[in-house]
């Protein structure tokens, strides 16, 4: 059976799609960690 294509949301609640291993696939781990923590985000 064919399974539909998940429609993800526009705006800020987009990113809750997103996870950090996701980002790790297209982006270097280091790269990631790097702008996470830039952000003030690593807790």
């Amino acid at each position: 059976m064919a399974r539909h294509a998940k429609i993800i949301s526009q705006g800020n609640t987009a990113t809750e799609h997103l996870s950090v291993g996701v980002l790790s696939l297209c982006y270097p781990l280091p790269a990631v960690r790097a702008v996470v923590e830039e952000c003030g985000k690593m807790d």
